[in-house]
């Protein structure tokens, strides 16, 4: 048999303070988010959510 048509069975795991700075940058980018969007008109924010 040939070794690309062989199934492995493992897991891969994102080492914990990998997962904790995407964690903290996805948090902060949706801070930044809510702060630009507060900034927007009405008319703005409607064309956004139109979209």
């Amino acid at each position: 048999m040939s070794e690309s048509s062989q199934d492995y069975d493992f897991n891969v795991e994102i080492a914990i303070d990998q997962q904790l700075i995407a964690q903290e940058l996805s948090e902060e980018q949706q801070i930044q988010l809510q702060n630009a969007m507060s900034q927007l008109s009405k008319r703005q924010k409607e064309v956004i959510y139109l979209k």
